[in-house]
């Protein structure tokens, strides 16, 4: 189980992915509106042990299309080694839909509610 909390309005856990010089912390907003796995801004991902792919675009929220860089990392999750997609951004880190898939999210929506996430 991943437990984490609510703060300013927004469900948050921490994940451990496996960087250059050991293990680096990440903590990631929840965003069931994200289709993909991990979204990482390109500062921390310099520090993490993640290969470049490609760069391909992708649609916004709002509609428009960015051209955005992809990355792979292999970390835990749940006891067993995943590959993962990384999409570089400008933005804030972001756990979506694609990594929770097969799992079961409790969100007790209030500042320092409880987040937990469960395989």
């Amino acid at each position: 189980m991943i437990v984490g909390y609510v703060r300013d309005r927004l469900p948050r856990v921490s994940l451990p992915l496996p960087g250059l010089e050991g293990t680096v912390h990440v903590e990631f907003i929840l965003d069931t509106g994200f289709d993909g796995e991990l979204c990482l801004p390109t500062h921390l991902l310099d520090g993490l042990d993640a290969a470049y792919v490609n760069t391909n675009q992708v649609r916004l929220a709002d509609g428009s299309r960015r051209e955005q860089d992809y990355f792979r990392l292999y970390m835990d999750w749940f006891g067993e080694e995943r590959e993962i997609e990384v999409i570089a951004t400008r933005g804030l880190p972001l756990l979506g839909n694609q990594l929770l898939e097969g799992c079961s999210i409790n969100i007790d929506m209030r500042d320092g509610g409880e987040v937990t996430i469960e395989f």
